[in-house]
């Protein structure tokens, strides 16, 4: 349903609040389209790095959750994730960033997503297993990371 009219319409709405609000890639969206939505209002983030812009944003995202695990880690049991068993909910754009992230940091990550394709990026990453996503939130685990959409 998302068409270039559609985006452009957009646009121009954000525009048209003067800054009071800066739009950005999410769910349904790429940096393609910020790109487009950049030709009408300045007012958008994550614009390609070749337009002057910083990109995608999902892997400033996932550093961004790793680093507070680590601080709610560090918090909760005085060490860092190495040995701690995080499940991933979630293993798209950022999820899949947050994977490798807790992967270099030794921690154990159980994987989890609707689209098998992900779950197999994630193995191939290092996570040590995957499980349904019916069966994640009852899946034992010291981190519970949801990076996935509501209801999935």
């Amino acid at each position: 349903m998302k068409t270039t009219s559609l985006i452009r319409d957009f646009a121009a709405t954000v525009n048209g609040l003067n800054g009071r609000y800066i739009t950005a890639e999410d769910v349904g969206t790429t940096q393609q389209d910020m790109d487009l939505i950049h030709e009408t209002t300045p007012f958008v983030a994550g614009t390609s790095a070749s337009r002057g812009g910083s990109g995608d944003p999902s892997p400033a995202t996932a550093v961004g959750v790793v680093v507070a695990m680590e601080a709610a880690a560090a918090r909760r049991w005085g060490t860092g994730l190495e040995g701690r068993t995080v499940l991933v909910l979630g293993a798209g754009k950022v999820g899949g960033h947050v994977i490798r992230l807790l992967v270099r940091r030794r921690a154990v990550v159980i994987a989890s997503d609707l689209d098998r394709d992900k779950v197999e990026d994630a193995v191939r990453a290092g996570a040590a297993r995957t499980v349904d996503p019916s069966d994640a939130l009852g899946t034992p685990a010291d981190i519970l990371c949801p990076c996935g959409l509501g209801g999935s």
